[in-house]
Order: structure tokens, then sequence, then C-alpha cells
């Protein structure tokens, strides 16, 4: 299994949600409980006061052809950018780092805390996405579960050398000269996936199994929202991915995986907000929401204003 399956295990779970359920409904996709911030892809920002007004963007971690095709409407934007900032820049020693972060090194194995029927179908999953039944013992049980909740279609991708949009804003903004700037550390992404409790994670495990029949439906479901704009539905889609009777897994996410990861972002675009002519490429998740990015802007005296995206869809 290629290095950069591994790497991109840990940005897909930052986007995609941590339990592969059923799609949303209808009713669900429209409704607006994101506030006023509930559509919109694409925020010029203005500092209080006026200045040189900077550019945030909410990004799908994905390689599908249908998103990926945003980094052509979004090209003009990312070209008049002197600084591109975004979660992670994707380097090499950062994919590595990534990667080595989803390895076990103590504690029991996966094959030592499953049932044999719960271990069977898991490595019956792993082997339709093309990863032996060894490498699950040398896998953390978070990284074994990413594993079985990307589509087949994305791992194919992925192992074909395909990137997802973030890096290609990240080529182009390289292609134009602009520094690069992470929001994050590849060691924080991994410190809150290994933060959670182990219990958790084998709970986590044994739910990406059961509803592994209904993920295309729901990747599909997540990917129609994104493009659509939709942040309230993409709200929604986390809350009903993760509710039910795992709250504790859902408090877990919501907290630690998205709204703790958006008030440090926030804090640090600040000094990237006040230079000016900054583009921001975050996942779409962290911009709705009471302590979303959008909300926390606007209560910092940010003029926000959504700008349309010209695609060809």
């Amino acid at each position: 299994m290629r290095c950069r399956l591994y790497a991109r295990l840990v940005a897909c779970t930052l986007v995609l949600g941590l339990l592969p359920t059923a799609s949303l409904s209808a009713e669900a996709q429209t409704s607006t409980e994101a506030g006023r911030f509930a559509e919109g892809l694409l925020w010029r920002i203005t500092p209080p006061g006026g200045g040189t007004p900077s550019h945030l963007f909410g990004t799908m971690h994905v390689t599908d052809p249908r998103v990926t095709e945003l980094a052509e409407a979004m090209a003009p934007v990312v070209a008049a950018a002197s600084t591109f900032a975004m979660e992670v820049e994707m380097t090499p020693e950062v994919q590595t780092e990534l990667a080595m972060g989803t390895l076990h090194s103590e504690g029991p194995t996966i094959d030592e805390l499953l049932d044999a029927d719960t271990l069977a179908a898991l490595e019956d999953a792993a082997a339709e996405v093309g990863v032996p039944g060894f490498m699950l013992t040398r896998l953390k049980p978070w990284a074994v579960s990413l594993l079985v909740s990307l589509p087949r279609e994305e791992v194919e991708r992925i192992n074909a050398g395909v990137v997802p949009l973030d890096q290609l804003l990240q080529a182009q903004a390289e292609a134009n000269g602009a520094e690069i700037v992470s929001l994050e550390t590849a060691g924080e992404q991994i410190a809150v996936l290994d933060g959670m409790d182990l219990d958790l994670q084998i709970e986590q495990l044994r739910v990406a199994l059961e509803d592994r029949s209904e993920l295309d439906d729901a990747y599909e479901s997540l990917t129609r929202i994104y493009l659509n704009e939709d942040l309230a539905g993409f709200l929604l889609w986390l809350e009903e991915q993760t509710a039910g009777e795992h709250e504790e897994l859902r408090d877990v996410f919501v907290e630690d995986l998205l709204n703790s990861r958006n008030d440090h972002m926030v804090e640090r675009m600040q000094p990237l907000l006040a230079q000016g002519g900054v583009v921001i490429a975050v996942g779409a998740m962290h911009l709705p929401g009471e302590r979303g990015i959008l909300e926390q802007l606007a209560a910092q005296g940010y003029t926000l204003e959504r700008e349309p995206l010209q695609t060809a869809q």
C-alpha cells in the first residue's frame, strides 16, 4: 500500500466525517441551520476598518473530478494571491509524517480487539480497497476505520496519483510564486485522532463496517451538497453522521475535530488577514456554524462578502 494513501486517510477524515451512514434526507439538505452563512464556498474578507481584502475558500479534500474541477474556477483568485494558506501544506515530509502517524506502535493490535466475525468482515472490507490483511495489525484502529470508510473509486484515484482539490490549489499558488503557509501541523492533526478513547475507536470501526453498504450513497450525498455550495447541509451531514446512539463519539468529533480546530485556525490566520492579499483554503465543514470560521471572523469585525464561483456546471 502506497504511502500517499495513508497520508490521505488523515486528510479525508477531517472533512468526510467519522461514521459513513445513510445519506441525508431532502429536508436536511435544504435546511439553513448553519445561520447567516448557510451557503457559499468563496468569501471576500476585508479587515475591520478597511485594508487589502483576502479570500477564504471552503474545499473538499477528495479527488472526485466534479470537485477538483473547481480548481479552474479558483485559478484567477489564487493567481492574485501573495500568500496561500491551507490546513497543512502537503510536502513529501508532511506526507511521510502523516503516514507514520497511522502506524500502530503500542498496546493491543486490531486483531486482538475484535471478535472473529468482525475481524473477518474487516478483512473482506480491507481487501475491497486493496489492503492485505497483514497490514491491519500494523495500523491504529482509527486508521483502519478510515481505510474502510473511503469509497473504492476514491482509493483507486489516490493510488493512481490523482491529487485532491487542496493540493491542486497549492500547486497553482506555488506556480504563481505565492508563499505557502500551514494553519496546522501534521502532528496536531494526528494528535486529534490519537486522542480518541480506544473504545470509541473500536466503536467507530464497528459502525463503519455495519454501514459500509451505504457508503457510496453517503459520499454521493455529501458531494452534491458541496457542489451546491450548501454549507448548512454540510454541517447537518456531520451532525447526522455522528448522532443517535453514538453521542459520545459525536461530541468528540464536533469539539475536537471541528470546533477546537476552527478556533486555532482563526487565531493563526489573523496576521495573514491583516497583511491582506491572501487566499485561505480549508475544508468547507469549518466555515459554517456558531463556532465556524465565518461566524468568528464576523464577530471580530471583518466584512464578509460571498463571491460566485464561475464554473461550467
